[in-house]
């Protein structure tokens, strides 16, 4: 429930912000302002230009949410389907904001309301699902209300443009799957999409197929069927495999942290995202690092490494290969 919560709360400023956009053509960066350089370094996959953040995040259920409601026939075929009951209200409008020469109307969240429960359905692209369970919290939706409280201008004309930005966008077509594949390797800490070479995209009944989807198939460790087992674990229930894999991690992050103390002196902190894959072999490849310093990088990746061979994890009675993420603090 706060999942699709919070996802249509990222959206509600598109809907009572974005009533007057224009279309525009697309790569005109400019006319999207400042949040121009956001959506372009996803789209050209220039990550270091991006941070993590609110803004981010945002950008990331949105996504999620219109291709849940406006193109989830694009979704793949074992997209993931969840039906939640929510709390919603019939308010009226009252008050209003202003937003560059924009007077836009404010939902009054404090009379006039009707409470109803509603069914509501949602649709996903399963390696969009971990990222989107760990965004959609209710953290980030205090957060947004705060911001859009304390700086509603940068809100509103942020609304406007991502709105726009997804109208051109499209469901269909390459410059959709492109920019939707650059969000989910950003946040899971991947190479650019924009940086690969890549294919004329195949059209199956009029649905856009992703080619890398078809080659790199990686499932999210929070939703795979059979997870991967850590030896030592064998014989367990799959929450409790789950339970002990990643016990068995904090256990090998334990025994090989090192901080060194020269960084220390100098002042260099900071959280690491250290990603990797178990492979279908069972080997653990790819193993990445996103932090605020190459070096702090660098110990990440070495800490995670020496991870032992496993028995790789399976989905649909196939071995699959599975993405697994820990977050390393220097501090």
């Amino acid at each position: 429930m706060r999942h699709t919560f919070v996802l249509k709360l990222s959206v509600f400023f598109l809907l009572i912000l974005g009533f007057k956009v224009q279309s525009q053509k697309f790569d005109n960066w400019q006319d999207y302002g400042r949040n121009g350089i956001l959506f372009k370094s996803i789209y050209n996959g220039h990550f270091e230009n991006i941070d993590n953040d609110l803004y981010f995040k945002m950008l990331f259920l949105s996504y999620v949410d219109r291709m849940s409601t406006t193109c989830k026939e694009y979704l793949p075929k074992n997209r993931i389907v969840k039906e939640f009951e929510m709390t919603v209200y019939e308010s009226s409008y009252s008050g209003s904001i202003v937003t560059g020469n924009k007077s836009l109307p404010v939902m009054d969240t404090y009379y006039n309301k009707e409470e109803k429960k509603k069914m509501v359905r949602v649709y996903r692209d399963p390696r969009f699902e971990e990222k989107t369970e760990e965004y959609a919290s209710v953290d980030l939706a205090q957060e947004l209300v705060k911001i859009a409280i304390s700086d509603y201008e940068r809100v509103g004309n942020y609304a406007v443009a991502e709105l726009a930005f997804f109208k051109l966008l499209g469901c269909a077509g390459e410059n959709r799957v492109r920019f939707g594949e650059n969000l989910l390797r950003f946040a899971n800490n991947q190479k650019p999409y924009a940086q690969e070479a890549r294919a004329k995209p195949k059209v199956k009944n009029n649905v856009v197929v992703n080619p890398l989807e078809e080659n790199e198939i990686k499932v999210p460790f929070a939703i795979v069927e059979q997870p991967p087992i850590f030896p030592g674990c064998e014989n367990l229930s799959k929450s409790e495999t789950k339970g002990c894999f990643s016990k068995k991690i904090g256990q090998h992050v334990k025994e090989n942290y090192y901080y060194p103390q020269e960084l220390r002196d100098k002042g260099i902190s900071g959280r690491v995202m250290v990603g990797f894959v178990i492979s279908k072999d069972g080997t653990v490849k790819n193993i990445k690092a996103r932090g605020p310093n190459d070096q702090l990088e660098e110990i990440g990746r070495k800490i995670m490494e020496g991870l032992p061979k496993m028995k790789p994890a399976s989905q649909r009675g196939k071995t699959v290969n599975v993405d697994y993420m820990v977050p390393l603090t220097f501090r």
